[in-house]
């Protein structure tokens, strides 16, 4: 995709809608950035001040469904599901924290 601009894919993954804003600043940092994966997806735009509402950033697809359903059954809700893994470099990391 970064080598066919002309396609007009803006970001690389398959979603069931547009990709939000902060998916987008994402992909930006994912595009520039070859060490490492990193994957971000929303999953909470609109939020009541009621709602328990968390980030969520996990390494590792196995352990990472494990603690969402550990946070999910203490009554929060996800803000977004991040994951990076193959050894990103601390920067990358630190801007998606």
């Amino acid at each position: 995709v970064f080598r066919h601009p002309e396609l007009g894919i803006e970001v690389a993954r398959e979603f069931d809608r547009p990709p939000t804003l902060l998916e987008k600043i994402a992909y930006q940092v994912e595009e520039k950035d070859y060490r490492g994966t990193f994957y971000f997806f929303q999953m909470a735009e609109e939020v009541s001040k009621e709602e328990k509402l968390i980030g969520f950033h996990g390494a590792g697809g196995g352990g990472s469904m494990m603690s969402m359903d550990a946070v999910l059954t203490r009554g929060f809700k996800l803000a977004n599901y991040c994951d990076t893994s193959g050894n990103p470099s601390a920067s990358k990391v630190y801007r998606f924290s």
